[in-house]
């Protein structure tokens, strides 16, 4: 498979147990459908060829659109889904992804787990005053649903 970049020919490296397709002129890195989702964070993979990736320098030079390595489709550029810091290059009808060199380093050191992706969107929905009252309703909701809750347990251990 050629380079969607460079048209360098890719080889392909086992990144500890995901086999990617590697370009050695530019460091862009093809992962086939669902495969970056196995190495998005810092605690997955291993290897000498992961390594080597991740050392790679961010090279994010302006170019055109590229084309899908492996069906020819036009990528689509856009945000990583869990590091909207990285943009990356999709094709929308295999599923690929085409990193640039040093992509992977930067998704997996601002990869947002669910605990830091929630608490990230709680900061972001705190600055909405709306939100901050209905979150306030809803806690007073819940509490008056427990205060039942216990009335009614109380009742019922003494009818029985």
């Amino acid at each position: 498979m050629n380079c969607p970049v460079c048209k360098n020919v890719m080889t392909e490296e086992d990144f500890g147990g995901v086999k990617v397709d590697v370009c050695e002129k530019c460091g862009g890195i093809w992962f086939d459908w669902m495969e970056l989702r196995s190495l998005d964070e810092k605690k997955e993979g291993h290897g000498p060829a992961l390594e080597k990736a991740l050392k790679a320098e961010f090279s994010n030079e302006p170019r055109g659109t590229i084309k899908c390595p492996k069906c020819g489709m036009e990528l689509k550029k856009h945000s990583y889904r869990f590091n909207k810091d990285v943009e990356i290059d999709e094709c929308y009808s295999c599923g690929g992804i085409f990193l640039d060199s040093g992509e992977l380093k930067l998704i997996r050191e601002g990869f947002m787990n669910e605990k830091r992706r929630k608490e990230f969107v709680d900061s972001l929905l705190s600055k909405i005053p709306e939100y901050n009252e209905e979150k306030k309703k809803s806690e007073q909701r819940k509490k008056a649903v427990n205060n039942l809750t216990e009335i009614i347990d109380k009742i019922n251990i003494k009818l029985f």
